[in-house]
């Protein structure tokens, strides 16, 4: 039954086809299909290494990557979606390419994602034909990220006694050039 999941895309897919191709001609609607594709290899080219190029600089200058690289995702997935010949996936590949809605869905897949990780339900698997199960097998691998506690609730109070502290006085002097 899962294999008839991606059949009503499809069908929306081939209707859509006609459709525009009875309105305003096979071949301009082929190109229609060709041309976003080719304009998808090219970003993905050129977008993989401004990306790599970016993150290696805000790795240097010590600042956190965490949603520089769930942009780069989403202009990847927008090169993806670009390459896929369907009327759908150019949709969502465009919507990604724009800067303003890429925020908002950038903005909402950060939220979700930070909800998942304080409710310890946000997993990452992992696998692959050699990755993950090794020569022959496939098998994948679930890593859960637990956030602990939820920050926003009180935490309990306890009462501890610490056992050997040594205080440390640490002065600061300046150096002076020479």
């Amino acid at each position: 039954m899962f294999f008839l999941a991606p059949f009503p895309v499809f069908l929306f897919e081939f209707i859509a086809f006609v459709w525009l191709a009875s309105s305003f001609g096979f071949f301009k609607v082929l190109l229609w299909y060709i041309l976003p594709s080719f304009l998808g290899f090219v970003f993905l080219s050129l977008q993989s290494r401004a990306a790599l190029l970016t993150l290696q600089k805000r790795l240097a200058e010590g600042r956190d990557p965490g949603f520089q690289l769930l942009n780069t995702a989403a202009k990847f997935l927008a090169g993806v979606f670009l390459v896929i010949p369907m009327l759908t996936t150019r949709v969502l590949g465009v919507i990604l390419l724009v800067p303003g809605l890429r925020h908002v869905f950038l903005l909402s897949v950060h939220a979700w994602i930070a909800r998942k990780i304080t409710q310890g339900t946000f997993r990452v698997f992992r696998g692959g034909p050699m990755g993950g199960g090794g020569m022959g097998g496939t098998r994948f691998r679930t890593y859960t990220f637990t956030g602990g506690a939820d920050p926003r609730e009180a935490r309990e109070e306890r009462d501890a006694t610490v056992i050997d502290v040594q205080p440390l006085e640490i002065e600061h002097t300046e150096k002076k050039d020479s």
